[in-house]
């Protein structure tokens, strides 16, 4: 029926259920903070950004502001990719990024001792790369969410 292989295309099609519905016996979602110091030259790269980020942001008027938000904003962007891992902007970096060294321990405690299924997840590819690369003792699952679309009611 082309009417409705259009909606499907066009507005997607989806059945929503809550955790508690579908899966009523699965833990609730535990966290806990991690404070995690950045290696020496990932502290410098992310420094050298974030002090032009800085000095841009008080020379700039808001009206040039609101014009170059997306600008402004992927800079931002920029630094939280520094600390998760300086190589998605930094291809000469080295050193394991400080959050793979939390992970050596963190994994080793649940997935090795405690025998705890574990799900990492990371925005920037460099990272996701790297993770995959480093725990491949753990045999991880990549999954990706490309394409995204927002499906609405017809």
């Amino acid at each position: 029926m082309p009417i409705v292989q259009n909606v499907l295309r066009e507005r997607g099609l989806y059945l929503r259920r809550l955790k508690e519905e579908a899966l009523p016996d699965l833990p609730s979602k535990s966290f806990q903070n991690v404070i995690v110091p950045l290696q020496p030259i990932q502290r410098e790269i992310y420094s050298g950004f974030l002090k032009t980020f800085i000095a841009e942001l008080e020379q700039v008027t808001d009206k040039d502001f609101k014009r170059q938000m997306i600008s402004f904003m992927a800079r931002r962007t920029r630094l939280l990719q520094v600390c998760s891992n300086p190589l998605g902007v930094d291809p000469q970096y080295k050193e394991v990024p400080s959050k793979l060294l939390a992970l050596d321990s963190l994994l080793e405690e649940l997935v090795e001792r405690r025998g705890e299924k574990v799900v990492l997840w990371s925005y920037y590819t460099a990272s996701l790369e790297a993770i995959l690369a480093r725990f491949a003792r753990y045999s991880p699952v990549r999954f990706e969410w490309k394409g995204c679309r927002s499906a609405r009611a017809p």
